[in-house]
């Protein structure tokens, strides 16, 4: 009856990862029963991750692939392993293959977020023996968890969590494991915000707590800001990782500048276009301004000339008018000398 159930659990948690093809498209989650065919040849079959003989490099190569695995795992299948550490990884052709996952719980079963704890937990420690500057477990349960995190930002995401990690003394990681390990044992982490019961009493703890708890989040015992979404202090909705909260401000910041600087610049341009057209238009007005009084010029010769003929037509005219009365007064004394002349 008991591998009857497993037999059934693990073709369920087959079909959440077969819903999900993205996670089997990479070489990162596979069954157990398929490492069998697949790895396993007549001489040698695959070995296990704690048998394997890693470099630094290579160990801190596939402490990146394990982690973003586990992330798939749980954003995009909804699964959690429940079980996961190097004894249930192989592996092959330089690659980690995550197998038994018959025994893995979905995201929302009552102890999924404890399970998940306990897997950061045990990856971190085996990773860290070889050398790998790892992130704190809270750091990676926040990394696997974050909604935020995106295909789009999630290489900036890790290579700025691992430069934080590998800035961090191997005392001061487990110093902050060993809080957080004891934050996790005693608080209660709800999955979604209607399991939060105590909203108001959590907005008000994290407005008294110092500033610097506040934003880094790690000497709280409010865990369930990343996981639903919410900012550091709840006061909305977290709409960028925060880790990468203040690259983004900066990154706000020089587009503002540029945009200002942009403004300016066409505003400069503007400006010298207006002087140069009130320039232009000043000189026009000036041309405009001679060409009229030239126009008047020209209208007053022209006025003086046809004034000069008119006096001239008025001249002649007086001169031809004289003429013919000279004339007509001449007739008429030859017509008066005539008639004299007939009367005698």
């Amino acid at each position: 009856m008991v591998q009857i159930y497993y037999r059934g659990k693990q073709v369920k948690n087959q079909g959440h990862m077969l819903a999900t093809s993205e996670v089997l498209s990479l070489p990162g989650v596979v069954f157990s029963f398929i490492h069998r065919c697949l790895f396993h040849s007549w001489d040698s079959p695959a070995p296990l991750l704690k048998n394997a003989s890693l470099s630094e490099s290579k160990a801190r190569e596939l402490y990146l692939q394990v982690i973003q695995n586990m992330r798939k795992m749980f954003q995009e299948a909804r699964l959690v392993h429940a079980d996961l550490s190097e004894f249930n990884m192989l592996y092959h052709n330089g690659d980690a293959y995550i197998i038994d996952v018959s025994q893995s719980v979905e995201h929302d079963h009552p102890h999924a977020l404890e399970f998940l704890r306990k897997d950061c937990s045990n990856i971190n420690e085996f990773f860290v023996k070889h050398g790998v500057a790892v992130m704190t477990v809270r750091e990676l349960f926040d990394f696997i968890t974050d909604p935020n995190i995106t295909s789009q930002n999630i290489d900036q995401y890790l290579d700025k969590a691992m430069v934080i990690a590998a800035e961090r003394t191997s005392e001061e990681r487990s110093s902050q494991d060993g809080v957080d390990e004891e934050v996790f044992k005693k608080a209660y982490i709800p999955r979604t915000l209607t399991e939060v019961s105590h909203y108001e009493r959590d907005v008000d703890l994290v407005r008294t707590q110092e500033e610097e708890s506040a934003i880094s989040g790690q000497n709280d015992n409010i865990l369930y800001q990343t996981l639903t979404g919410l900012k550091k202090d709840l006061s909305g909705v977290q709409t960028v990782p925060a880790l990468l909260e203040d690259d983004c401000s900066s990154s706000q910041e020089e587009e503002e500048e540029e945009e200002e600087e942009e403004e300016e610049e066409q505003q400069q341009r503007e400006e010298e276009d207006g002087e140069g057209g009130s320039a232009r238009e000043t000189s026009n007005q000036s041309t405009q301004a001679r060409e009229e009084e030239e126009g008047e010029g020209g209208q007053d010769e022209e006025g003086q000339m046809m004034s000069a003929s008119c006096l001239n037509l008025h001249l002649t005219a007086n001169h031809q008018r004289a003429e013919l009365r000279a004339a007509a007064s001449e007739l008429y004394e030859q017509q008066k000398l005539y008639l004299y002349k007939l009367t005698e």
